[in-house]
């Protein structure tokens, strides 16, 4: 098995914590992988409404789509586990970024999770790939 590596980005520009509850483990009493796509795409909503583009409201109609996401386990998460987040921005072009999220236990010296989103800029009325607007764009970077 190709052992996937994600580097995290110098800059953190969104960090935040969580806690894993109930409905994140799985038949073998540990966070399921599954839940952690839905980790990832409230993060990524939760980055994105701090800098002023929220989702509900799309400016000039434009949003963004997830083109993919790589996510390395590291160890295991369980119920009542506290989870620290830090998001980076990596590859960020002038339609595209990679977001960056690392999880980590409170406490623990290793990483729990580390996942690289990457993140288009999308035109819904348009149906195509727009660049990113210039003033999200100047906070991405």
């Amino acid at each position: 098995m190709k052992k996937e590596k994600i580097d995290f980005p110098e800059k953190v520009i969104w960090s935040g914590k969580r806690t894993i509850v109930e409905s994140d483990i799985n038949y073998a009493n540990h966070m399921g992988n599954e839940r952690i796509l839905v980790w990832a795409d409230d993060i990524r909503n939760n980055v994105l409404e701090s800098i002023g583009w929220i989702m509900e409201s799309f400016e000039s109609g434009s949003g963004v789509i997830v083109a993919n996401h790589t996510i390395v386990y590291q160890s295991e998460g369980f119920l009542g586990d506290r989870i620290n987040i830090e998001v980076g921005i990596d590859y960020l072009t002038e339609y595209s970024f990679d977001m960056v999220i690392r999880l980590k236990k409170e406490g623990a010296s290793r990483n729990f999770i580390i996942m690289r989103t990457g993140v288009v800029c999308f035109d819904y009325e348009s149906r195509k790939i727009a660049a990113i607007p210039e003033r999200f764009l100047s906070q991405l970077s």
